[in-house]
């Protein structure tokens, strides 16, 4: 076991809700003292005492719960520990707390005593039926309502005894009363509020005559109760009241009188306080003999020069000469007395004169007046109340003054001591804080109320807290300028656990002045009320509130979004999340939901779910276009439920953004007649785009295509796609395919195609049917211009043969298509030159032509001409495309792959084509590319540009680089100038479907070569 000197003993198990938790409550202590050096099992009565952990004491005791009690530790009314005291501990009066897994009590009061005790017995109302008492002894005990306590001892003829109670010393609601008598009742000594104990009562008495004697005790109402606790004193020891001198300077030696009513004791005592000494009381115990009990006054420790009083000082000439500075001890020996002390003093100086008697044990009620050379009154005060009498005067000239030390109602006797302590006028404040104990959960709140008692200082106060464990946080602990008061919140440190006790100080700083000001806030008043008004509890309790941890407490809110995602992809968008919020506990209260991790350009309003609503919306705005993406914001919600923040965090909010953002930047100015490149830089997805096709819904998937046996370069059961060769619906006979790739740059287009198409038979069409397409842009010249490949029919010349048409041209081949039979065709183009090479005869094109591109589209169409005319019948298969022109060699090679064991698809890829459909799918409406994705189209539109000039109308971005270089040019009739508000809009493939995204304005200068 450790000692509790001002620490905690941790025991037992802790509960796992705060909801309904409540701290321990302490009413009383049995027996309500310890004897230094022995060990005594002391019952702690109260409520919520079930699961203690721990006590705190201002006194190095050891403790544990007492083994060999049925139940100890699991009852609400009361649990009984085992308290062991060092043999050198002064008598005293001790604060004890008890915590458990909810918080810790209020403070109770322990008496160290050097009596043996017992307690009450009970049926002890009258002399008949008194108990016995040996003496010396303490008695443990309670006052009923109505009705005395009363105990019998014997006395010797000449035998001393000294009696007297500790009740409203203790904290106890009783205001005893206490008679000494003889076997017949009659009275030989009463005591009620005996001047140096307060309400508390004590005499002594030497017996003429031996015999039973009788102490009786009630309460002066006849009040009482269980709560009405006393300890009553018998023995042969000094009723000493007060030391004189009150004070004694740490790091010095003086010799103390210990005072009183009838006390009889030798020469003074010598007292030493260390230097280091780190109470402000020091207990000096006195006794007449060992075995008697023993009584103690509490000396003053000071940090001041004490200066004593030198008799006679009893008129102004007599006054003793003091220091202005320090402290005063003196003493009214006789009624009527009167101490004088004179000093010095300069103009301006501000001293303040706090009289100390009662607070220190002494029954002396000071009064104090301040006189000038002349014997004129200059300043006087009277004891107020629980607060002594000061004087705070500021000397309007140099020259001599005397303070005057009277009793305020002219009694007078050796323990009429007093102190006066004089400093100079310190402008600053007085802390009180409004408790004398806290509860937080673990890592949670607790609050306290402090004011300030301000002193010609009205700035702001800084308040901390020590205590509170490592990391703890504080908020509105700051007192504002000019307020008297804060409410404070304190945070406790990761540190404390449950179940743990220990105690916290508040402390205020400020700059006043040039003075770095530092005060501890008082719980003197909130200890009064918590000790049945006590006036003047044990110092060592000042300032220090108990600190107890009760279990985390528990969530008791929660947020959801039922649709977690949301969109501001184009600027200037608004969206709403809703948010939806349980509760649980009892909580009812308002819950304020914010957003954080917003991408740049997003604002969100906090909204505030209100009082016993379940549900708000969030709005979010995008003032512009915001950076692309898919951005994951958290949702803070915040809430507090008796004095605990909480805040729960819900991340599973997204917003889309724009999936792609471009921006522009030229390299310089655009010289006239001349050209200027400029820089492209895209954010979000610039990932290549896979060239799916779409299929169309007349195209019949899973057909029979080339396959192993003929072809063993394909797979046995390898599948293509047929067309029925009439058009059920408009588009529905095609695959159609938007590919990554410039609108009119070179390409190649590699296919096997399956004619079924008989025309032979009547009304067999003009043309059989268009294999594939490439468009370009309708004019009055050419209404259907593009690159376009077919079989002819019965109306034009190449039947049954491939013919290539560019919308006024139109080429055939050479070959008869044989029916039913799978061919290999490959469209080649190089700028002008087009080739068609049929099953891989490359020696001798198929069709060879000088064709002026038409094409202005990144678009194909497979299975009928772009516009839907002439639709074919039969199958395609293995459908190639790439952005350039292949070689010859390159073609006969993909064509022999067909015919050899190596698989068609490896050597198809080796030569990267931008897209290969194999077209084996069965279902669903898109023909994938097996090729690997590697490049991006983007079509540009310009705003703004400055008049002849010209830009390009789309890049390929490759392989992801988030850059393009591209060029401007000026016409020689462009206007040289500064044109603000240029934008680029970037169209391209994106989540799912196109997507345009324009890039912040910049100005663009055009000027002379």
């Amino acid at each position: 076991m450790k000692p509790l000197a001002r620490a905690a003993l941790l025991l037992g198990a802790l509960p796992a809700s705060l909801a309904a938790a409540q701290a321990p409550t302490l009413s009383h202590l049995v027996p309500a003292g310890i004897q230094p050096g022995q060990t005594v099992d002391v019952l702690f009565q109260g409520k919520d005492l079930v699961g203690p952990t721990g006590l705190w004491s201002t006194l190095p005791v050891e403790s544990e719960l007492t083994p060999g009690i049925e139940g100890n530790g699991t009852k609400a009314d009361n649990v009984t520990y085992r308290l062991t005291l060092p043999p050198d501990v002064p008598p005293q009066v001790a604060g004890i707390r008890l915590a458990t897994g909810k918080g810790v009590s209020n403070v109770r009061l322990i008496l160290v005593d050097d009596l043996p005790a017992q307690t009450k017995a009970g049926n002890n109302k009258s002399i008949e039926t008194a108990q016995a008492v040996s003496l010396p002894m303490a008695i443990d005990g309670h006052c009923d309502g109505e009705s005395s306590d009363l105990y019998k001892f014997s006395a010797a003829a000449g035998q001393r005894v000294s009696v007297e109670v500790f009740a409203r010393r203790l904290g106890s609601p009783l205001d005893p009363a206490i008679r000494l008598l003889d076997a017949e009742g009659r009275e030989l000594e009463y005591s009620d509020d005996e001047p140096s104990t307060g309400a508390d009562g004590r005499f002594v008495h030497t017996f003429e005559t031996a015999g039973d004697y009788f102490v009786e005790i009630r309460d002066v109402r006849y009040q009482g109760g269980g709560a009405h606790r006393y300890r009553l004193r018998f023995g042969d020891f000094p009723l000493v009241t007060v030391p004189y001198p009150l004070a004694i300077q740490k790091g010095t030696t003086a010799n103390v009188q210990l005072v009183g009513p009838s006390v009889e004791l030798p020469s003074p005592v010598s007292v030493s306080v260390p230097a280091d000494y780190a109470d402000a009381r020091m207990s000096v115990a006195a006794s007449y003999g060992p075995g008697q009990g023993s009584s103690w006054v509490d000396v003053v420790v000071s940090d001041v020069v004490e200066q004593l009083e030198a008799e006679p000082n009893d008129t102004a000439e007599q006054s003793t000469k003091v220091n202005l500075a320090g402290a005063l001890d003196g003493r009214l020996d006789a009624a009527g007395d009167d101490d004088y002390y004179e000093f010095a003093a300069k103009k301006g100086q501000r001293f303040v004169f706090s009289g100390q008697a009662r607070s220190a044990g002494s029954p002396c009620d000071l009064f104090m007046r301040l006189y000038n050379a002349d014997g004129g009154v200059v300043a006087q005060a009277e004891d107020n109340g629980n607060q002594e009498g000061s004087i705070n005067y500021t000397f309007p000239a140099d020259g001599v003054y005397r303070l005057r030390v009277e009793e305020t109602n002219r009694r007078g006797g050796p323990d009429m001591v007093y102190r006066v302590r004089i400093e100079p006028y310190q402008p600053g404040f007085d802390l009180v804080a409004e408790a004398e104990k806290v509860d937080a959960p673990q890592n949670g709140v607790f609050v306290v109320k402090v004011i300030a008692n301000r002193r010609d200082y009205g700035g702001p106060i800084t308040l901390s807290v020590e205590g509170a464990g490592e990391g703890c946080s504080l908020s509105s602990n700051v007192i504002p300028e000019s307020k008297p008061e804060t409410t404070m919140h304190v945070t406790l440190g990761p540190s404390l656990t449950a179940g743990q006790i220990g105690t916290v100080k508040i402390i205020g700083q400020a700059k006043v002045g040039e003075v770095d000001f530092r005060d501890e806030a008082s719980t003197l008043a909130a200890l009064r009320g918590s000790l049945s008004g006590l006036p003047f509890p044990p110092t060592a309790l000042d300032g220090t509130l108990g600190l107890g941890v009760g279990p985390v407490f528990p969530r008791y809110f929660a947020l959801t979004a039922p649709e977690p995602n949301v969109s501001l992809a184009s600027a200037g968008a608004k969206a709403a999340v809703k948010v939806a919020l349980s509760r649980s506990h009892g909580f009812k209260d308002q819950v304020t939901v914010s957003a954080d991790g917003l991408p740049a350009g997003v604002t969100a309003t906090p909204v505030a779910i209100e009082k016993d609503k379940g549900e708000a919306a969030l709005e979010l705005a995008a003032a512009g276009a915001i950076p692309p993406g898919k951005h994951t914001i958290k949702l803070i919600g915040s809430a507090s439920f008796q004095n605990q923040p909480q805040t729960f965090v819900l991340e599973t909010v997204t917003i889309d953004g724009p999936p792609v953002a471009v921006a522009f930047a030229p390299a310089g100015p655009v010289p006239v007649g001349g050209t200027q490149k400029g820089t492209l830089t895209f954010a979000g997805d610039v990932s290549p785009v896979a060239a799916a096709a779409n299929y169309a819904g007349g195209v019949t998937r899973g057909a029979e295509g080339p396959r192993a046996g003929a072809l063993p370069g394909f797979e046995a059961d390898n599948r293509a796609v047929e067309f029925s060769g009439i058009d059920k619906s408009p588009g529905d006979d095609r695959l159609t395919a938007d590919l990554p790739t410039s609108s009119t740059g070179d390409y190649s287009l590699e296919m096997w195609v399956y004619n079924t198409r008989d025309l032979s038979q009547p009304n067999s069409p003009g043309i059989s049917g268009y294999l594939f397409s490439r468009p370009g842009t309708p004019s009055a010249a050419n209404a259907q211009p593009g690159d376009h490949v077919g079989i002819g029919g019965v109306e034009s010349s190449p039947r049954d043969k491939l013919f290539f048409y560019d919308g006024t041209t139109l080429v055939p081949g050479r070959t008869t298509l044989a029916l039913n039979t799978w061919h290999h065709v490959a469209v080649v183009r190089s700028g002008d030159q087009v080739r068609v090479y049929l099953d891989g005869d490359v020696a001798n094109p198929e069709i060879q032509a000088t064709v002026p591109k038409s094409y202005a589209t990144n678009q194909v169409v497979l299975g009928t001409r772009a516009d839907g005319f002439a639709p074919f019948k039969g199958r395609l298969d293995e459908v190639a495309f790439f952005d350039a022109a292949l070689a010859p060699e390159q073609v006969q090679a993909h064509h022999a792959a067909a015919k050899a064991e190596s698989p068609v698809r490896d050597v198809i890829l080796k030569d990267k084509p931008l897209a290969y459909w194999r077209l084996d799918e069965t279902e669903g409406q898109v023909a994938a590319s097996v090729a690997p994705a590697h490049k991006r189209l983007v079509k540009l539109a310009w705003k703004n540009l400055p008049a002849g000039l010209s830009a390009p109308g789309e890049i390929v971005l490759v392989d992801g680089q988030p850059q393009a270089e591209i060029q401007l040019a000026a016409a020689d009739s462009a206007a040289p100038g500064k044109q603000q508000n240029v934008v680029v809009a970037g169209t391209t493939h994106a989540a799912g479907g196109n997507f345009t995204a324009e890039s912040p304005a910049i100005a663009l200068e055009v000027n002379k070569p």
